[in-house]
């Protein structure tokens, strides 16, 4: 569902003065709450207030702009039983086995099973930050998706891992919108960072438990170290080195 950059923009340039200043340092030069709050001289408060009511102005404006393809409707499938589940941490991968590479754990809710999928670094980065509660400085590219879907009227529903097709899992997000439902197709990967940004549920088709790996391919990677901690403190120590100085928030 495109939008032309210079509707945007028409869009925000129709907010009131103090909204369209927040919106416009924050989403467009991609400053962080305390940088807008000092350019504009109000408190982070003031700047976070500014911003929803930006985003509720946004929102009827740019749904108005959107091009409405015809969509997939959301799969019903009663023969495919869902499992919902949590990203419990992340693991390193060993030396020499697909080093720089890192394994996401998804967890049953309320119960044992567990699926290990593996994920790049720049998206472990982001999985660890959110299961850290890490605030970056700047929303991360799936963050400001999520803002950009909820700015347009619509909303990350749910997340679900479909299938595995030689040893690629695949994935789907499923988005509530003006046009209805619709399912995109998606990485795992970005699909969970979609749903942790969006506060948005995790579910696996309960067959890729037993189908995904084997029993001694899972105790392997269960062995791997978790360094969901350590991922973060790197990046926090990339983001000191970036900086020049002191970490801010």
């Amino acid at each position: 569902m495109p939008i032309s950059r210079p509707g945007v923009r028409t869009a925000i340039a129709a907010l009131p003065d103090g909204q369209r200043d927040a919106v416009m340092l924050f989403y467009l030069r991609g400053l962080s709450h305390h940088e807008v709050a000092c350019e504009l001289d109000i408190s982070v408060g003031a700047v976070k207030a500014r911003l929803h009511q930006g985003r509720a102005g946004l929102a009827p404006r740019l749904a108005r702009l959107i091009e409405i393809p015809e969509v997939p409707t959301v799969s019903t499938n009663d023969a495919v039983q869902w499992a919902d589940v949590s990203v419990s941490e992340i693991r390193r991968g060993a030396q020499g086995d697909n080093q720089g590479k890192h394994v996401m754990i998804l967890q049953e809710s309320g119960g044992d099973r567990r699926l290990p999928i593996w994920i790049g670094p720049a998206e472990a980065t982001a999985l660890a930050l959110a299961l850290e509660s890490d605030e970056t400085p700047r929303p991360f590219t799936h963050k400001l998706a999520v803002s950009l879907v909820q700015a347009a009227g619509s909303q990350v529903s749910e997340v679900r891992i479909t299938r595995l097709l030689e040893q690629v899992f695949y994935a789907s997000v499923v988005v509530h919108g003006p046009a209805g439902a619709a399912e995109v197709d998606a990485r795992p990967s970005d699909a969970v960072n979609l749903a942790l940004a969006a506060g948005a549920p995790i579910r696996v088709d309960s067959e890729m438990f037993s189908v995904a790996v084997s029993d001694d391919e899972s105790r392997k990677l269960e062995s791997y170290p978790v360094a969901t901690a350590e991922i973060v403190a790197e990046a926090r120590q990339r983001r000191r080195e970036l900086m020049g100085g002191p970490e801010r928030t």
